[in-house]
């Protein structure tokens, strides 16, 4: 079969204009779109990266704030360490008050009568004794107990004095320091190493 193309010259021209004119336009659109799908996908990319980039400055944000307050809870841990490190100490070295006040109740001799009694354990562990007496033999007395008795060691008066009682009787006052024998003063904390480093 043969064919014959009867068109003019000019109508050929035309319709092969158009159709490479039909080529151009698909191929400018496919270029296009080609363009438009890859600005769309770098688009996308970079959306992704600054939200990546975002999420990893929030966990750094996150990670400083977490390191700020584990040093403070490593100040904490060192405070508590010692805390329990004066407890075991001071378990170690516990005084039952019950008997030291028996102790003190067997050394106190007739005529002599308690007004006062203070104890501290802090720098050293003492008793210190205020009352009144029937007389400054009695006082003595009171002293040289305390001193030989085991729970209580080195005494010292601090202060003697003249009063009447409450029927006109004079009576000695006193007030009497003695050391507490068995009873070791608590060692001030150390200060902890590498807080704040």
């Amino acid at each position: 079969m043969i064919e014959l193309n009867l068109l003019p010259p000019e109508r050929k021209q035309l319709l092969a204009g158009k159709k490479r004119n039909r080529r151009i336009t698909a191929i400018g659109a496919g270029v296009v779109v080609l363009l438009l799908s890859v600005a769309v996908t770098l688009f996308g990319a970079s959306l992704y990266v600054g939200t990546v980039v975002s999420a990893q400055k929030q966990r750094i944000e996150q990670t400083k704030e977490d390191l700020k307050r584990f040093a403070g809870l490593e100040k904490l841990v060192i405070t508590i360490r010692d805390r329990v490190t004066i407890l075991s100490t001071s378990e170690k070295t516990r005084l039952l008050w019950s008997k030291v006040a028996e102790e003190l109740a067997a050394v106190v001799p007739e005529g002599v009568r308690l007004s006062q009694l203070s104890f501290t354990t802090l720098s050293s562990p003492h008793v210190q004794l205020s009352g009144q007496a029937e007389n400054k033999e009695k006082i003595a007395s009171l002293r040289e107990r305390l001193e030989q008795s085991e729970r209580f060691g080195q005494a010292t008066i601090r202060q003697i004095g003249q009063t009447e009682d409450a029927a006109g009787n004079p009576v000695a006052t006193f007030s009497i320091e003695a050391d507490l024998a068995g009873v070791a003063a608590p060692k001030p904390a150390a200060q902890p190493k590498g807080v704040g480093e």
